[in-house]
């Protein structure tokens, strides 16, 4: 289940939609097929089903602003409530990045710092790798 507002004032809904955003934005701009998958998680995922889109992308948009930079914002995303949910944000975030096909230099970056920030092992990184690639292939 997730919280709705961690300690420092973010939800995990906004958390996990900020993780999302990131990694589609990381190229320097938002793929329509990017995009299109963010959507449709948000309608399919229980920690987003039901939640305001435009409050949460507010949520996200201030978690950006307090940094210099989208990927310094990544360190937010320590708080997300669950180890749990860390690995499902990795997952998506993977799934986002080959929507369009390849992982460009920039994405690839960004979903390694976004493997840092969340402590995803190697194995567990490689395992939901292999299996998202097979989807693309």
């Amino acid at each position: 289940m997730v919280a709705n507002r961690q300690e420092a004032g973010v939800s995990d809904a906004a958390l996990l939609l900020h993780g999302m955003m990131c990694v589609a934005g990381a190229d320097g701009s938002f793929a329509e097929a990017e995009m299109r998958m963010v959507e449709g998680y948000f309608a399919q995922l229980p920690e987003l089903r039901g939640q305001d889109f435009d409050a949460l992308m507010d949520e996200a948009h201030a978690i950006i602003e307090r940094h210099a930079s989208s990927r310094e914002s990544l360190s937010e995303l320590r708080a997300l409530s669950t180890p749990a949910l860390k690995t499902k944000l990795y997952l998506l975030a993977i799934d986002i990045a080959l929507a369009t096909g390849q992982i460009e230099t920039r994405e690839s970056e960004m979903l390694n710092a976004l493997k840092d920030v969340l402590d995803i092992d190697e194995p567990t990184a490689s395992r939901i790798e292999d299996v998202l690639l097979l989807k693309y292939v």
